[in-house]
């Protein structure tokens, strides 16, 4: 919902001509909120945010699948945290 949030409004205020410019922002700005994880939090969160909204606006703003896609790659790393694969 971050993605579609920022996304949405930033394209109706700015034109859908800076769409991607928002896009990166919106990840950046995600990516910042987790400042208290640290340098390295902020870069993870920040390309997955990246990732995620690439993927809402590839499927034309469909947020369920952007969702879908979010679940799954918390699965992933759940699972890779639980076999002790990451930290």
């Amino acid at each position: 919902m971050f993605r579609g949030f920022l996304i949405q409004v930033g394209t109706r205020l700015l034109g859908e001509r800076y769409l991607w410019p928002i896009t990166v922002g919106s990840a950046a700005v995600f990516g910042l909120s987790h400042l208290y994880q640290g340098l390295s939090g902020v870069f993870e969160t920040g390309a997955i945010g990246l990732l995620l909204a690439v993927v809402f606006v590839a499927s034309r703003r469909d947020l369920m699948l952007t969702m879908l896609v979010h679940g799954f790659v918390n699965t992933i790393s759940l699972s890779l945290m639980y076999f002790g694969l990451i930290g």
